[in-house]
């Protein structure tokens, strides 16, 4: 019986090809983020080392070496312009209290430090997820918003121990499906519009189903990603149920619920 991924070596089924997403919790906030598409993340676990020398011989020789000191940073690489990645970016507090009108207060915090998962989603190799309990960006990277191809956002940020805990590392073997950032709708909520779900963020989802509701309450008929609102829903709020199926069982997850639904 071949050996699992990620456990021993040699096996050639422990080269890995990376792919993956990241989401981002805030201090103070109860909820995750997504950062969207990143090509790029790299951590870098760091140690300060000193070292002792004997002076017994007559060439000082090595016989101690410890530690003084462990950090890590982590680089990213974000290509979705979202209010809250900019925000990540500008040092900014974000605004959204009116959706017509979102503003980032550029510089009007001096570090933004919270949670940073990093769930992995590689057909080739073993899965990694990193869970880093504190992360902390600092003003460091830079972005050109006129390009000839498409632009991207590099951040930096600092990593650091809470409570003696940096983190923890967790290899996933094969499962049911997992949703890990909730959907959401996207479009006008109008009578005569159609409205999409966007599934949000899952791992180990071969394909999916939705089932659409009004005031909590299924629409017959609506098992599509998209739902052409109708005159009947006037003044409702409505949300999208998303199933990820595979081989192993589902997971169910209802969308972030609309406005309500105007003519």
């Amino acid at each position: 019986m071949a050996e699992a991924k990620g456990q021993l070596a040699p096996n050639t089924d422990n080269y890995v090809i990376g792919k993956g997403f990241l989401i981002f919790k805030p201090e103070g906030e109860a909820d995750f983020f997504h950062l969207g598409n990143v090509p790029t993340f790299t951590f870098t676990p760091e140690v300060t080392k000193l070292d002792h020398f004997s002076s017994m011989a007559g060439t000082r020789e090595k016989d101690a070496t410890i530690v003084t000191e462990k950090k890590g940073t982590v680089e990213i690489t974000m290509e979705e312009f979202t209010k809250r990645n900019l925000g990540i970016l500008l040092m900014g507090s974000v605004d959204d209290s009116d959706p017509d009108n979102i503003t980032i207060d550029i510089f009007s915090t001096t570090a933004l430090t919270g949670e940073l998962r990093f769930y992995a989603t590689n057909d080739v190799g073993p899965r990694w997820r990193f869970f880093l309990n504190k992360v902390q960006f600092t003003p460091s990277g830079a972005f050109n918003p006129i390009s000839e191809e498409f632009a991207n956002m590099v951040v930096t940020g600092d990593v650091f121990a809470v409570d003696g805990v940096w983190g923890k590392a967790y290899l996933v073997s094969s499962a049911a499906p997992e949703n890990i950032t909730l959907p959401f709708i996207t479009g006008v909520v109008a009578e005569g519009e159609t409205v999409t779900v966007s599934n949000g963020g899952w791992l180990d989802v071969e394909n999916y189903t939705y089932q659409w509701k009004k005031a909590g309450t299924n629409i017959v008929g609506a098992t599509q990603k998209t739902y052409t609102i109708q005159v009947a829903d006037h003044g409702a709020v409505l949300t999208c149920e998303v199933i990820g199926h595979n081989d192993f069982g589902i997971d169910t997850a209802l969308s972030l619920a609309s406005d309500a639904v105007t003519t």
